[in-house]
């Protein structure tokens, strides 16, 4: 018999708090800016096929997570995580299969100027991907008005270009880049102070979401 999976919430995170944290994000090659700070901030339903990945792959197991805590918070809390309510966007929980807490908060898209204004996603693929194969809308956190000088990491992708591993892939296969060498890199020198290298430029502009969702960068090989 499979264990019973049962999730335990700590903490709620309400939508002020939410937004103060949201517009505290730094980017990870400067963590002095913060690219948020004046956006325009707002919860929103979506159709999938409207939002464009960033990311060309998506982790078996995550799915797996992601399919579990889907089925847990609706049995446990009448939660359903593809539609977390705007007025509390954000839940800090434990589970009863690992260690620590967790955050669960919507995914969250960009529009990203420098793509057209296309809406990007920035994090929440693997509930995206399994709103796709339910054929879900899905409500998420909806960023506009981010000043141009701050572009999105990488460029947006199909849906259909997206695969499934079992370990983070090399650093080709995970996005296209949006400056594929060190030369075509923007002078940043009116804004930021640290020097751009070989093994900092793909990643300067990366928003480090680490203290609202995301684990932040994935090592290649880590599942």
């Amino acid at each position: 018999m499979q264990p019973h999976n049962s999730v335990s919430i700590v903490k709620e995170i309400h939508w002020d708090e939410y937004i103060a944290l949201l517009r505290n994000v730094p980017l990870a090659g400067d963590p002095e800016i913060f690219p948020y700070r004046n956006a325009t901030v707002t919860s929103k339903v979506v159709r999938v096929k409207d939002v464009f990945p960033i990311s060309l792959y998506l982790l078996q197991s995550h799915l797996n997570t992601q399919k579990t805590l889907y089925d847990v918070f609706q049995r446990d809390y009448d939660i359903d995580t593809m539609d977390l309510d705007g007025g509390r966007p954000e839940v800090i929980f434990r589970t009863s299969w690992e260690k620590g807490t967790w955050r669960l908060s919507p995914p969250i898209v960009e529009v990203s100027e420098a793509d057209g204004g296309k809406p990007v996603l920035l994090d929440g693929e693997h509930r995206f991907m399994m709103a796709r194969q339910l054929k879900k809308d899905i409500r998420v956190i909806w960023i506009e008005n981010v000043p141009a000088q701050y572009p999105v990491v990488a460029k947006p992708v199909r849906w259909e270009d997206v695969k499934i591993y079992p370990a983070v892939p090399g650093l080709k296969e995970k996005r296209v880049y949006r400056f594929s060498k060190l030369s075509d890199f923007p002078d940043v020198s009116s804004f930021s102070s640290k020097k751009i290298t070989e093994t900092s430029y793909h990643y300067f502009f990366y928003r480090d979401l680490r203290g609202i969702c995301s684990s932040g960068i994935r090592e290649a090989g880590s599942s």
